[in-house]
């Protein structure tokens, strides 16, 4: 199968990504490209509320309760804008309407970003039925079976195979639903939505964000765009470490809620003040956001922390030089107060149990990581440090800048602090969050350095046209001609910039590196880490060979519990951390010793087991773990062969039947 051939899968991924959002978004009030670049965030929205709120009316998740979900959810939103708003809802966010040159920029912009970021990440997968072979994406895969099983996709349930009470499933119940519409397999539905969010879904978030902070221009609109398809670290760190598909979608989405902060916060350029209208598209896009990972919400509490401080500063300076602002003065720092208390227990409290993760370098190694937007040794590239360098000049001089000056400081201190700062409390306070990973706070620096090297390219922009006039001598008595003769250098520098940073600039060394590091874990081979290519045929002729009510024993480390993904077979361990409980740990320390193995032979009978896959020694991670009555089957009495693939080999339980 090739990509040609999953182009309907494709099409009901942009529709199920982008047709909620627009309902709902017309029904907000927003107008144009905020319309556009608000649609992801809000189909996600639609799609979580949806798919927990589909068991509660006993409605299997698929399209009905979604379509259900966004019609109840546009009406209400209609209503309140109608009604609670009287129309001027979004005024800030919408702005002037584009005209014709500016929408033809950001389609082009788009489609250039889409087309760079879809090509690498197809070309990183493969082939579109390719699989990450890592620790991670055994639940990934099993979920999307347990959904696809039970109908039910709601973040309540899908937890239930690793034993957890909440997960949030928001990314599951999105490709379940692509699979569900298009009929395509699971691991393709995998690929093609995540084709989609790199594709489309974090350029537009990334575009609005630039617009939000920086300028509504042609050229910040096109640079904003290929510089979304510069950066290795985000979208493809994600497909590659871990593999974490939930915080993936949730970064993705993370440009267009932070966009929404800056607006709400009245910190856009030409902003007048606060926007509590934003507010209400802030919440429900952050609802949808967080039930696909709860680090979106953390992470902008935490870019929302010095635009509140910047908010009340503002504020205060405004209330000094009013009569009788006593009051104005209570409120703002009684609300600036409640906010810190509220985010400190939050800060504090919601994160993991463990942050396991260490500092990998020096402080003025991240720090210099940082400002070449390359980290953990990417690969830094000339050009991304003198924009850096001509952006951070460009906002010192221009104050209605600074938002995008906080942004880039936020994502540059949690990188910065998560892989260098001294394993202690001070670290584990600031990026605990995240489990002091260093990958993922990697996978947030573009987002804060895209609008400041976005205020560098305009910067270089005018000392090019600058520097063209000068060489030129345009001192011209006609005035017309003088403005042609400008506008045509003005062009010329646009296009050779906006050229320059994919191919001068960090997209070649760095996706190139990368793609090499990500492509061996999507390539089936016979020494795959987590399912080899005979285990995977062996999978395959299980549906001929297994009954579909069979319930099989294996050593899930070694691939086993995929059958339940790729097979859609039962395993007793669906996952490596799954719960197992006394009659599991009986099965794996005495099956092939049963019937004389009594508690082995009693757990045999309850469970259901009928078969065993025996997948040999090797482990994804590398790892050795000890399964007694699951190795050396070939000399047990308690099992016979039914069929085998080179090292891979499918028994059937005789005893305790």
């Amino acid at each position: 199968m090739d990509w040609v051939a999953v182009t309907p899968a494709f099409g009901v991924v942009v529709l199920v990504v982008m047709g909620p959002g627009l309902m709902l978004g017309l029904c907000l009030g927003l107008r144009g490209f905020a319309m556009l670049a608000a649609a992801p965030s809000l189909s996600v929205a639609c799609v979580v509320l949806a798919s927990t709120t589909a068991p509660w009316v006993r409605m299997e998740w698929g399209v009905v309760p979604l379509l259900s979900v966004t019609a109840l959810v546009s009406m209400v939103a209609w209503i309140v804008r109608r009604f609670a708003f009287r129309g001027l809802l979004l005024s800030s966010l919408n702005g002037l309407a584009d005209q014709p040159p500016m929408w033809v920029a950001t389609t082009v912009g788009i489609g250039c970003a889409a087309l760079l970021i879809g090509s690498s990440l197809m070309s990183i997968f493969g082939e579109p039925g390719a699989f990450s072979q890592t620790f991670d994406n055994v639940f990934h895969l099993n979920a999307l079976r347990y959904i696809a099983d039970t109908g039910n996709a709601s973040s309540l349930s899908v937890g239930r195979l690793t034993g957890e009470p909440f997960y949030p499933a928001g990314w599951h119940a999105l490709v379940s639903l692509v699979g569900n519409v298009s009929g395509v397999s699971i691991p393709v539905s995998v690929n093609v939505t995540n084709v989609v969010i790199g594709a489309l879904v974090w350029p537009l978030g990334v575009l609005f964000l630039v617009r939000q902070t920086v300028s509504r221009n042609v050229l910040a609109v096109l640079s904003a765009a290929v510089l979304s398809a510069s950066f290795a670290a985000f979208p493809l760190l994600m497909v590659d470490f871990g593999v974490l598909y939930p915080n993936y979608l949730a970064l993705a989405l993370l440009p267009f809620c932070i966009g929404l902060l800056v607006t709400a916060f009245g910190a856009a350029p030409k902003s007048t003040g606060l926007d509590p209208a934003s507010f209400l598209v802030l919440a429900i896009t952050l609802a949808g956001a967080s039930l696909v990972h709860p680090n979106a919400f953390m992470s902008a509490l935490a870019f929302s922390l010095p635009l509140m401080t910047v908010l009340y500063v503002r504020a205060m300076r405004r209330l000094g030089s009013q009569e009788h602002t006593t009051r104005g003065r209570v409120v703002w720092t009684g609300g600036c107060i409640a906010y810190l208390i509220i985010g400190f227990i939050l800060w504090r409290y919601v994160r993991p149990p463990s942050a396991g993760w260490k500092p990998v370098q020096s402080i003025p190694q991240a720090i210099g990581e940082t400002l070449f937007v390359s980290p953990l040794g990417m690969g830094a590239v000339w050009l991304t440090g003198v924009l850096m360098v001509l952006g951070l000049f460009e906002i010192a001089m221009r104050r209605s800048l600074r938002s995008a000056l906080w942004i880039f400081l936020t994502s540059a201190l949690l990188f910065v602090a998560a892989s260098s700062f001294d394993d202690g409390r001070v670290r584990s306070l600031i990026v605990g969050i995240w489990y002091n990973d260093n990958f993922r706070l990697a996978a947030m620096l573009p987002m804060g350095a895209i609008p400041v090297l976005v205020a560098g390219v305009l910067r270089a922009h005018r000392l090019i046209v600058k520097a063209g006039v000068r060489v030129l001598s345009l001192r011209l008595e006609n005035g017309v001609a003088r403005r042609g003769y400008v506008t045509i250098i003005s062009a010329s520098a646009a296009v050779v910039l906006v050229l320059a940073v994919p191919v001068l600039g960090s997209r070649g060394p760095q996706y190139l590196r990368e793609e090499a590091n990500v492509r061996p874990l999507y390539t089936l081979t016979n020494d795959s880490p987590l399912l080899s290519s005979d285990e995977l045929a062996l999978l395959d002729r299980i549906d001929n060979e297994v009954p579909s009510s069979a319930v099989l024993a294996g050593n899930p480390w070694t691939g086993t519990a995929l059958a339940y993904a790729f097979a859609d077979r039962r395993t007793i361990q669906p996952h490596m951390l799954a719960p197992t409980g006394p009659q599991v740990d009986a099965i794996n320390r005495g099956l092939r010793n049963a019937p004389a193995d009594a508690e082995a032979c009693t757990a045999i009978h309850a469970l259901h087991v009928n078969y065993v896959l025996d997948f040999g020694m090797r482990e994804v991670h590398n790892g050795h773990h000890i399964y007694l009555g699951l190795e050396d089957l070939s000399s047990s009495s308690a099992v016979e062969l039914v069929d085998e693939q080179g090292a891979a080999k499918l028994y059937r339980v005789v005893v305790c039947q």
